[in-house]
């Protein structure tokens, strides 16, 4: 099932009811609920059942102000899939967490949508109810609890579930390509071939190199696999090495991937050392000590370690061109001031999990008690130490979710 993300990241459409109604999707990753919520704000594409004819009234109550009723959900064409003695299904019945909050509250006035849970595990569901995984899944839709996710830029991207979108997103590649090549000299392209296995230096007369040679290849073998490393319920994979500039700055970094985080946090000591291999950069004093600056002109070059490999990510320069065109390169959230000659880095730290105390002692000695008592949250919750990768570490990858395997798996693009 795949989804165009347009405009921002983290936003995906799907069209519920009779009447075709558009609702605007948000990915959590740290839930299994899927909730559409219905309000008066007057913003954002939502759904309303009194236009809707398929629309399947429950009384009960899952949450506060949300019921649990059903509706059709319109597949998008890419999904419309059948067995050549099938006809082509274009609907399916979906059953969902409906929330109407009251005219009395504050959040009537927010804007109406969907969110949609993709954590991998349902411990992490607020309602007992099936994920919209498991209902696609059940309904013959999918044949396996996957979804994928390749990110383009800050603007676009293809969400995928029940498969790695990795087929259409090289079609795309390769459509555009052939254009390319046909201007500049008429030759044909072709589609990319599945990868071979690496036979070199394997013997045949070897049992173990023998199996490795016979093992059929499946999709699986395009990806780099890394295992989740915390207790179900977070996409937390082990980063086996952090390297800026081509050097090892941290080992054995625990990491979760929350795709919804504009920036990636990290633990104090941590992004302090990957800041020492910056040229040029420089710690914000307080309150702005969670941020660093380095010369736009500079940035670094940043790869990640994981699933046996090195995957460079927020590649462009600050005089590139394309996507990454703008001061900094990927790695900026923005110049410092109007015409100053820093760029504000993506790497930001973070006091979760770390007791008031620690808190103060890294840079917070001026930050009120509210913020302090913020910053100390999450202690004894696992989050001490952890690295949180927000959407700017994934740009230029593709990646696949794998809840029922505990697996995620990366792929450059």
């Amino acid at each position: 099932m795949y989804n165009t993300l347009t405009k921002l990241i983290r936003f995906a459409n799907l069209e519920i009811g009779s009447s075709h109604q558009r609702v605007d999707v948000d990915i959590d990753m740290l839930s299994a609920d899927f909730h559409v919520l219905t309000t008066g704000g007057g913003s954002g594409n939502g759904y309303d059942d009194i236009w809707s004819q398929t629309y399947l009234r429950s009384g009960e109550h899952t949450l506060p102000d949300c019921t649990y009723p059903s509706d059709e959900l319109h597949l998008p064409a890419s999904l419309r899939h059948a067995e050549p003695s099938q006809l082509l299904v274009n609907t399916t019945l979906l059953s969902f967490i409906h929330c109407r909050p009251s005219k009395a509250s504050l959040d009537t006035l927010d804007p109406s949508g969907g969110l949609l849970g993709l954590a991998p595990s349902e411990s992490l569901a607020h309602a007992d109810k099936p994920s919209l995984l498991d209902q696609l899944l059940d309904a013959g839709i999918i044949d396996q609890k996957i979804w994928g996710l390749l990110i383009i830029d800050g603007k676009s991207g293809m969400l995928s579930l029940g498969d790695t979108g990795m087929s259409i997103a090289e079609d795309v590649k390769v459509g555009i390509e052939t254009r390319l090549k046909g201007l500049a000299g008429g030759i044909k392209g072709s589609h990319p071939k599945r990868r071979t296995p690496d036979l070199h230096g394997k013997d045949a007369s070897n049992p173990e190199d023998a199996d490795e040679m016979q093992k059929p290849i499946t999709w699986r073998d395009d990806w780099r696999w890394a295992p989740l490393q915390s207790a179900k319920g977070w996409w937390q994979v082990l980063l086996r090495g952090i390297w800026v500039n081509g050097a090892k700055v941290l080992r054995d970094q625990p990491a979760i991937i929350d795709l919804t985080t504009p920036f990636i946090l990290a633990p104090p000591a941590a992004a302090r050392a990957f800041y020492a291999l910056v040229p040029g950069s420089q710690h914000l004093p307080p309150p702005n000590s969670a941020f660093h600056i380095f010369p736009c002109l500079n940035p670094p070059h940043i790869h990640l370690e994981t699933g046996g490999w090195n995957f460079p990510v927020m590649q462009g320069g600050a005089r590139g061109k394309g996507m990454h065109n703008h001061p900094g390169g990927a790695f900026s959230l923005g110049r410092l001031e109007p015409g100053s000659g820093y760029c504000v880095g993506a790497v930001v730290e973070t006091m979760l999990g770390y007791d008031k105390t620690v808190a103060r002692d890294n840079g917070l000695s001026d930050a009120s008690e509210t913020v302090v008592g913020e910053a100390a949250e999450l202690v004894g919750h696992g989050m001490e130490g952890v690295w949180v990768l927000g959407e700017p570490a994934f740009r230029g990858l593709a990646m696949v979710f794998d809840g029922p395997g505990q697996m995620v798996g990366f792929r450059s693009v």
